[in-house]
């Protein structure tokens, strides 16, 4: 965020001399000259000098709002979040440029994680001008990150919308896709990832995230050419590997899904749904005592899945233990009755 963001504040238009004089005719002209003489000492490197300027310029006239403007800038550029936040409060107070200031506000309180008020910032931001691709693609984000995935996509789609370029389009596509994802649209996830994946050839998290969207769309055989795929650029992503055993399964090819499901097992040991899917196709395959120490091992690293607990009943039942089995069984159904209750209780304060 913060390249966007230093990005922003180098190309921001500011107000003509003439809008100056208009605005503030008792110091318009030397409130000019001092952004000017800031401007051309951050040209030479000199930062600390034109923070004296402005500083001093601020102090001789301190209700012109671009004056502070510039110093957020400038404190903006060296990192100053705190400082160019009060900077900009401090000029919005004085009947600054909101369609300048919000955006830089909203981005500052970002960084300095203040969601509240940067949400508060952006949705400022962006009602002003909806055109604003920066901060329609700041709030997207943030919205997502609060959890908030219904009120995000409707956001990232309107900064889709507005035609952006380069980095941008890609990390907007990026968010997006994640997005389509976790709401199971998997078609759209699927152009999305598509676009980027023609990008950049070479990103394997563009070929993971495919390979998601065409399992979602039970497609197996495409989706496991696209894990292969992630699997070739990136042969350490259990995640990967993961998948590939999933839709080797689907497949009807039991033991190359075991294999494959055993080497992301290696290379993440507590990835539990690996364990899970490795537990379960050795109880396909007849091979039980295998199936039991794995069992064992999957709850001990996640006590609480669910599936977990089922697939070592059903091993220990395998074994002749069913004493044992119906114990795991009933934490199974406990554990999947809570899951069931705070999802429940979740979807209900979502729809308030």
């Amino acid at each position: 965020m913060l390249d966007f963001l230093l990005i922003r504040i180098m190309t921001a238009t500011t107000l003509t001399l003439a809008l100056l004089l208009a605005v503030l005719p008792g110091a318009g002209e030397p409130a000019l000259n001092s952004i000017q003489q800031a401007r051309t000492l951050v040209e030479a490197g000199r930062l600390s000098e034109a923070a004296t300027v402005l500083q001093n310029a601020i102090s001789r006239h301190p209700d012109h709002p671009d004056l502070r403007v510039e110093l957020a800038r400038l404190q903006l550029r060296q990192e100053n979040f705190a400082a160019a936040s009060r900077s900009l409060e401090e000029a919005l107070a004085r009947s600054a440029d909101p369609g300048l200031v919000l955006p830089m506000l909203g981005q500052a309180y970002l960084i300095l994680k203040q969601s509240a008020k940067a949400r508060s910032a952006l949705e400022k931001a962006v009602r002003h001008n909806p055109s604003d691709l920066g901060s329609q693609f700041n709030l997207g984000r943030l919205l997502r990150i609060e959890g908030e995935i219904r009120a995000a996509i409707p956001v990232l789609e309107k900064a889709l919308s507005l035609n952006p370029q380069g980095r941008m389009l890609s990390r907007i596509q990026v968010n997006l896709g994640a997005l389509y994802i976790d709401t199971r649209r998997y078609s759209p996830a699927l152009e999305l990832y598509e676009a980027l994946s023609r990008q950049n050839p070479e990103e394997a998290e563009w070929r993971y995230n495919l390979a998601l969207a065409h399992g979602g769309l039970s497609e197996p055989r495409a989706a496991l050419e696209r894990a292969r795929e992630a699997i070739r650029l990136d042969p350490g992503m259990a995640r990967a590997h993961l998948l590939a055993g999933t839709q080797l399964r689907t497949l009807g090819k039991l033991e190359e899904a075991l294999r494959t499901a055993l080497r992301a097992s290696e290379l993440d040991p507590t990835e539990a749904r690996a364990l899970a899917l490795a537990t379960s196709l050795e109880l396909n395959l007849g091979r039980h005592e295998q199936a039991l120490g794995r069992a064992q091992r999957l709850v001990e690293i996640d006590p609480t899945h669910s599936s977990g607990h089922y697939l070592l009943g059903q091993a220990l039942l395998a074994s002749g233990d069913q004493e044992g089995a119906e114990a795991e069984f009933a934490t199974h159904r406990s554990l999947a009755a809570e899951r069931r209750s705070f999802h429940h209780t979740a979807a209900s304060m979502g729809d308030e």
